[in-house]
């Protein structure tokens, strides 16, 4: 089952950044945490006011917050450069580009 309803924002609360269960602790300071190697349980004795799932829900909402899909990139995207009046794609025959 999903962690993820324990995720709250309020605009009135830590700058309108998600926290943990209307906590002001922000999922990003749990994700930090874990970053730097602190275990649940070193974690839960800092702070007792967060429970077990709130560890799982600052994980399962960073997940679904890097699950964005890919932009597709044009094979032109990658030659354009602001000084050009024209997109020109290199892949484009000579035959084909206006003269």
């Amino acid at each position: 089952m999903s962690e993820t309803g324990r995720i709250t924002v309020d605009p009135a609360q830590c700058g309108g950044h998600p926290c943990l269960r209307g906590l002001r602790i922000r999922f990003k300071d749990v994700l930090d945490l874990l970053a730097t190697g602190a275990g649940r349980e070193e974690i839960l004795d800092d702070y007792p006011l967060l429970e077990e799932g709130d560890i799982t829900a600052a994980l399962e909402y960073a997940a679904r917050q890097s699950d964005h899909p890919a932009p597709r990139v044009a094979c032109c995207a990658s030659s354009w450069t602001p000084n050009r009046r024209r997109n020109r794609c290199s892949r484009r025959s000579k035959s084909s580009a206006p003269a």
